[in-house]
């Protein structure tokens, strides 16, 4: 019996020693990013121009903003308003198909997130946001 508590033992600190040698390596704080979401409330509910009808086309999109930097979050929400405007604004003149085709909505949110790093820019110095993130998007 003293033999299985040995061995017991030694089989123990044998596979804890074999997972502290292989857990992968801690990250410094200055290489990891910690992205913080800034959610874009409420919903972005516009129209667009419809060519197969003299209706117009309803868009609903929910989003959220990543930031990397924690003093930019009071900056992008003093800003929303800008922000939303500029997303309005760009669905509005965005074309049916792209904005009724899957594989082309990840180009739109590109081109949002890049359109809206630019206004940013302009007004402020600084892009301040690393991408949008759609999280619900709906055509009519």
């Amino acid at each position: 019996m003293k033999d299985f508590i040995k061995v017991s033992a030694v089989l123990q600190i044998l596979v804890l020693s074999l997972c502290i040698v292989t857990s992968p390596p801690a990250f410094s704080e200055e290489k990891a990013k910690e992205l913080e979401y800034i959610r874009i409330d409420p919903v972005i509910i516009t129209n667009y121009h419809k060519k197969t009808s003299k209706k117009p086309g309803f868009i609903q999109m929910a989003a959220q903003l990543s930031v990397t930097n924690k003093a930019s979050v009071d900056l992008v929400n003093q800003h929303m308003p800008l922000i939303r405007d500029f997303i309005i604004e760009f669905l509005s003149f965005t074309d049916e198909q792209t904005i009724k085709d899957v594989k082309q909505r990840n180009q739109l949110r590109k081109e949002l997130s890049s359109g809206i790093q630019k206004m940013l820019t302009k007004q402020l110095g600084d892009p301040l946001i690393e991408e949008l993130v759609i999280t619900h998007f709906m055509w009519n």
